[in-house]
């Protein structure tokens, strides 16, 4: 009679167990995890290796964020049901949320013996693999796990970031596509392909993802800062500040919306914003060698260049391989005439980050002798002419020069002996390979004695004796050319430069001199509109551009220039000419921090925008000097060819007053 009523005490525990295992399960799937946990707690005090209640009990704590009590309660688990793939998978994940992602993969390996065909399992050894940085195995175990579940639009997703993390960029748009196809509304897909399509140089496709990413997720702040990313790519400053600010306002500790903010308000001249923005970052996240390399970026545009040299140090005190900062601290040093760190700072810019490692860029010795020396083109056409200056210091040191120049060049360095080889592909018997731009540092460039004229170059005669008819049928000398822009807009570093042409039409309406539009790649009607402004007959040959042999005779042929800094500068210093310069703010290196005058080309006078961003001034000076070396002007008969096809005539004004 005893056996019987204990084997009935027994099975009154076995259904009691069953029936709060049930209730916990239901708990569970009614979101109610914490009811999950207490329920199955009161099972295992009664049974401590109950298998079914130590899993239920894992997988609450995971839900709960508890992931190393869930990681601990699921291994009990895994012991007590060694054959249970479900639970090794469930640990695997556990243990996966708690960073042990090593044996998270041999927990999900153990589920996949027991059940090669678990999907979830599958899917979570594939992200393990990922996560580890294993993606050839990843791609392997995504490829498996879509092949159980093809349609599953989380695998798609995910396979696409392991393929993006490859390099196989095409691949894992197909897969975000792939996505989307399943799941029109899957917002990571949508952030991930107009991600991978902005960095491929597709912001126009990328910014209907965004804006289907903020449709979906209109109070995500990290999707609006993402679509301000693409909007910039697009040039849309103002939609992309707009869309940053959005996203601050939805998210106010957006770490990345403020840094963002901050770039394009420096981008702009806002410095000063810029600046809190780029402190409240660091105040959000923490010290950061990238932000505070943007932020001394800005106080350099804003003109504190003290300030700004400390900021880039405290930078490399953080990350002392940080590139833009060496190269920023390295730009300031330049701008302040300390050479000899300005250029070990400008050996880290941009254009040499992924040079080939077989350019020598340590100090050169002080006898060359007999080594035969390979120099290479690097950054723009005017670099090439700016910094082969230099050239002359390596043959001085007895070493035999080979040049490599933009293609573009080649014909004129040839004709001016600028090397004693000038190559039209790369050669590879040499004993050294240089950058052109690391002459100076390599050379040892210290101070403003040190600076070499500028190399000397000779048009074709042919030339330059048609482009004199032309400048003879305009008129009579003298001859002053014209440009307002040059550069890139929305690059770093200070390449794109534009100044108010009103301002410079006013300055040389009463100038007694025929005026030359040179602008680079005008606007549609803007030299027509610059005449206009004027007063006066324009004579248009911003066509000349495009050859640089024919720009080459030209400015040997003109008596001064009214210019922003670009190539036609460098080619006047090559013919001897000089040219009143027009100098934005902040200024390029060559330029120098201030003064009239950069020792980089004697003879040409500067004139410098306002750190606030004024004209008045520079606009002021320029006009007064010009007046003074060149006659007022009487307003003759326009002298032009009326048939002719370069000119574009302005309205003659009856009257023009001094600015």
């Amino acid at each position: 009679m005893a056996r019987r009523r204990n084997a009935g005490r027994a099975g009154q525990r076995a259904v009691g167990v069953q029936q709060t295992l049930e209730a916990a399960l239901a708990a569970f799937q009614d979101g109610r995890a914490g009811d999950t946990a207490a329920l199955c707690a009161r099972i295992l005090e009664a049974k401590p290796r109950q298998p079914s209640a130590l899993h239920l009990l894992g997988v609450a704590y995971l839900t709960l964020g508890q992931p190393e009590d869930a990681a601990e309660t699921l291994a009990k688990a895994a012991q007590a049901d060694a054959g249970n793939p479900e639970i090794h998978a469930n640990l695997g994940a556990a243990l996966r949320a708690a960073g042990k992602t090593e044996d998270a993969v041999k927990s999900l390996r153990r589920a996949l013996a027991l059940a090669p065909g678990f999907f979830n399992a599958r899917f979570n050894l594939a992200n393990a693999l990922a996560e580890l940085g294993r993606h050839a195995d990843a791609r392997d175990a995504f490829e498996n796990a879509l092949g159980i579940e093809p349609n599953h639009a989380g695998a798609h997703n995910n396979f696409g970031l392991t393929l993006e993390a490859m390099g196989e960029t095409d691949a894992a748009a197909a897969s975000y596509r792939a996505t989307l196809a399943i799941d029109p509304d899957h917002l990571d897909a949508h952030r991930n392909l107009a991600r991978g399509l902005r960095e491929r140089g597709a912001p126009n496709e990328a910014i209907a993802h965004c804006d289907a990413a903020c449709a979906i997720a209109p109070g995500n702040g990290e999707c609006h800062n993402e679509r301000g990313v693409v909007l910039n790519a697009l040039e849309r400053t103002d939609d992309a500040l707009e869309a940053f600010r959005r996203a601050l306002a939805i998210d106010p500790q957006l770490a990345d919306a403020h840094v963002n903010c901050g770039n394009l308000l420096s981008a702009r001249g806002d410095n000063d914003d810029a600046i809190r923005h780029f402190k409240t970052a660091l105040d959000i996240d923490g010290l950061s060698a990238d932000v505070i390399a943007n932020m001394a970026l800005a106080q350099q545009h804003r003109g504190d260049l003290a300030t700004a040299a400390e900021t880039y140090r405290q930078a490399l005190s953080i990350d002392a391989a940080h590139a833009e900062a060496r190269f920023g601290l390295g730009v300031v040093g330049l701008l302040e005439g300390s050479f000899a760190a300005g250029w070990q700072g400008y050996l880290a810019r941009e254009s040499m980050r992924d040079a080939d490692p077989g350019f020598c860029r340590e100090p050169l010795p002080a006898k060359l002798t007999g080594k035969r020396v390979l120099v290479v083109h690097d950054q723009g056409i005017g670099d090439d002419i700016f910094f082969l200056r230099f050239a002359d210091r390596l043959r001085d040191r007895g070493a035999r020069v080979s040049y490599l120049p933009d293609p573009r060049l080649a014909r004129m360095f040839t004709r001016a002996r600028i090397a004693d080889i000038i190559n039209e592909a790369l050669e590879s018997d040499f004993d050294l390979k240089l950058s052109v731009c690391d002459l100076p540092a390599l050379l040892g460039m210290t101070n403003a004695r040190d600076i070499p004229p500028s190399i000397r170059l000779v048009p074709e005669p042919e030339r330059e004796a048609g482009l004199r008819g032309r400048l003879a049928a305009f008129g009579a000398p003298p001859y002053i050319g014209v440009t307002w822009r040059a550069g890139t807009r929305g690059r770093q570093h200070l390449l794109y430069k534009a100044t108010p042409k009103e301002r410079i039409a006013a300055a040389l309406a009463p100038v007694e001199a025929r005026i030359i539009a040179l602008q680079r790649r005008p606007e549609d009607g803007e030299v027509a509109e610059f005449a206009r402004m004027l007063g006066r007959d324009v004579l248009d040959l911003t066509a000349m551009n495009s050859d640089l042999e024919d720009m080459l005779a030209l400015v040997g042929l003109l008596d001064d220039q009214v210019c922003v800094s670009n190539t036609n500068v460098h080619l006047a210093a090559t013919r001897g000419r000089t040219c009143r310069l027009l100098i934005p703010h902040p200024p390029e290196f060559r330029w120098m921090a201030r003064g009239d005058e950069s020792p980089w080309f004697p003879g040409m006078r500067v004139y410098r925008q306002a750190p606030d961003g004024d004209w008045e001034g520079a606009m002021d000076d320029l006009a007064r000097e010009l007046t003074q070396t060149y006659a007022a002007r009487q307003y003759p008969p326009s002298q032009l060819d009326a048939g002719h096809p370069q000119v574009s005539s302005g309205t003659r004004a009856r009257k023009q007053e001094q600015p």
